[in-house]
């Protein structure tokens, strides 16, 4: 499949009730029939019905099924996914999301006219609600240092250029959630991205696996710690440089999310330190006392949120 311009990658864990949703609605678009598309599906270690459903999809010659031994976490299964793509762009599709009706024929029209500097392609997304996860109407090239500089809120749809994501791959930490800014962060600094304001992706925002749900995130608070540290020793010195609230409002969280996974002592060290930007972030001296006050306190205030 040589001549596949995009790998719609989809990692996977026991979503056998949806990962159908999210395969269906790329082999359903227009153009998705004349072999310029491909969907790796990475199965990390499922233990419901998903190789039952994926039986129904390879024999399609568009749809590759990986399936890895273990658990390992999102990040590994990606970048499994990588390493085995045809595509010259890789849109990354998580297995509850899905692809808006209609949008195949504008992405391959945009990707194709995107000049040689531009390594990503981030677009906007519709929630369970219907409204759009990214508020600006920014459209055009932008230099990729804005991203490390935080400057674009919202849950992106994702597009990614082949030869940068298997230079750049996801920080395998061993944990279920993924630690993406080590994977933007130097794709963004050495390539710049393309922003639509137009919705591509359906994002799910329901569900009991979602991590914003207050029982997720205190339960993925270890992993979560672990991430935002990498993110803070790859990137600390830059982020200080050219966007301090981004790194102080990253210390925040650190300390925060210790004092939920029970280590109060850290999280109070770390609050203690988060505290010296309370200029760039104020609410930092919130988190301070929020850990002086114990796990506890902690926990209350993530429930609330």
């Amino acid at each position: 499949m040589s001549d596949v311009v995009l790998t719609f990658l989809i990692p996977t864990w026991n979503r056998a009730l949806l990962l159908a949703r999210a395969i269906t609605s790329v082999l359903t678009q227009p153009l998705a029939d004349g072999g310029a598309v491909e969907i790796i599906v990475v199965d990390d270690g499922s233990t419901d019905a998903t190789p039952q459903v994926m039986e129904a999809y390879t024999a399609d010659p568009r749809v590759r099924y990986l399936r890895q031994p273990e658990n390992r976490g999102v990040a590994a299964a990606r970048n499994a996914g990588i390493r085995a793509a045809s595509g010259a762009w890789i849109v990354l599709l998580d297995s509850d999301n899905a692809l808006l009706p209609d949008t195949l024929p504008k992405l391959m029209t945009e990707v194709a006219a995107l000049p040689g500097s531009v390594g990503i392609f981030w677009g906007n997304c519709r929630d369970s609600n219907g409204a759009l996860t990214v508020k600006d109407d920014i459209c055009g090239v932008v230099p990729g240092v804005h991203v490390v500089e935080g400057r674009y809120a919202g849950e992106h749809f994702s597009v990614v250029r082949t030869t940068l994501a298997r230079k750049h791959p996801f920080a395998e930490l061993g944990t279920r959630n993924e630690c993406a800014a080590c994977f933007w962060f130097p794709i963004a600094l050495e390539s710049d991205l393309f922003k639509s304001p137009e919705p591509y992706q359906y994002y799910e925002t329901e569900g009991e696996d979602r991590v914003t749900s207050f029982e997720s995130r205190r339960h993925r608070a270890p992993e979560l710690v672990r991430c935002f540290e990498e993110t803070s020793r790859r990137f600390g010195t830059l982020l200080q440089r050219r966007a301090p609230a981004f790194f102080w409002g990253l210390q925040g969280r650190i300390a925060f999310y210790r004092s939920i996974a029970g280590d109060w002592g850290g999280g109070f060290t770390a609050a203690l330190y988060s505290a010296r930007g309370w200029r760039a972030v104020p609410g930092n001296l919130a988190v301070l006392a929020l850990c002086a006050a114990g796990p506890w306190a902690t926990r209350l205030a993530l429930r609330q949120r």
